[in-house]
């Protein structure tokens, strides 16, 4: 949980315009694949073994698509539908963007021309097909899978840089992020962490940060995976020193908080930022970057204050109703 507040808090900040380009570039080279490498990382094939393929597709579409279509659609009528409606009034404009956000939503085409301030949960579908990818190659035991994740990231390379055209739901993205899910499964089935010592420690961020400094901007959403040799090793070894320092960590009640809330914090974090700017339009500087990230996180956090004691509000309610229907 530790590891997935700090990632999410990450994606907050990476999204906050103004944001120096090589704290964003630093940012962007792991904190996407940090996501796909825990998902690997805590993937219980044990558990998932004797699932039929059905049954995988269901069991993972109720966690991540049906919170897709959810916080997508709110966003939607919110922000593409009845804010721009009552802003800049009916007409030819507003019909083809409108339009233009609904099938944003359904292919799952992330950024701001497409999913109306919700652009983030383009990487719910990401996932959700990874997983599915990587339910498939597990479940046919196939001998060197890496070779077959690999070879999938290197087709998913070469699309992005011929054809160049997003596929629906992410499934390019999801080709190559399936090879961070692999790395992470391995690294917890083998426990390959356990030798990072101090100068072991050292080294990765030496390597990280070359790795990095050499490579071009990386945003997986775009399509744009630089040198995609040096886009796994900064994804991956950006990932495990963020692993470490969760360790180290131990306990920390507050990116647990936001660990918890991840996926409310994806679906809402642009909207509430989107406000932001639409309230003022000085966050350029780092200092307004800074300001205008811990407001962010302010927001963010009263809402999902107030979805909880909603929750709670609603239990007993529940409860009451049934009680009396029966």
């Amino acid at each position: 949980m530790i590891l997935s507040g700090g990632s999410i808090l990450l994606v907050v900040l990476g999204h906050i315009s103004g944001i120096p380009f090589e704290l964003k570039k630093y940012i962007y080279s792991f904190h996407i694949p940090l996501f796909f490498f825990v998902s690997g990382y805590l993937f219980n094939f044990a558990k998932y073994r004797y699932f039929s393929y059905k049954e995988f597709i269901k069991y993972k579409a109720k966690k991540y698509i049906l919170p897709y279509f959810r916080m997508g659609l709110i966003c939607l009528l919110l922000f593409g539908i009845v804010y721009p409606l009552f802003a800049e009034g009916f007409s030819k404009q507003y019909m083809l963007q409108s339009t233009k956000y609904v099938l944003g939503l359904l292919y799952s085409r992330g950024g701001p021309n497409y999913m109306a301030w919700s652009s983030p949960l383009w990487f719910l579908t990401a996932l959700f097909i990874a997983e599915i990818i990587f339910f498939v190659v597990l479940k046919f035991n196939f001998k060197y899978p890496l070779i077959v994740f690999g070879i999938l990231a290197i087709l998913s390379y070469i699309y992005s840089i011929t054809i160049k055209i997003p596929l629906p739901w992410n499934i390019d993205v999801a080709m190559f992020a399936v090879l961070f899910m692999y790395l992470g499964f391995i690294t917890h089935k083998y426990n390959l962490t356990k030798h990072i010592n101090l100068p072991v420690f050292l080294l990765l961020i030496v390597i990280f940060v070359l790795s990095v400094a050499y490579n071009n901007e990386i945003d997986m959403n775009l399509r744009n995976y630089g040198n995609g040799f040096l886009t796994i090793i900064s994804g991956t070894i950006g990932t495990v020193i963020c692993l470490q320092i969760a360790r180290l960590l131990k306990e920390n009640k507050i990116l647990e908080f936001y660990g918890k809330n991840t996926l409310f914090i994806m679906g809402y974090t642009y909207a509430v930022f989107n406000c932001i700017l639409a309230l003022s339009s000085h966050f350029s500087t780092v200092k307004n970057v800074v300001a205008s990230f811990l407001i962010q996180i302010i927001i963010l956090t009263l809402l999902i204050v107030l979805k909880n004691l909603f929750k709670q509000i609603k239990k007993p309610i529940y409860a009451y109703t049934r009680k009396i229907n029966n």
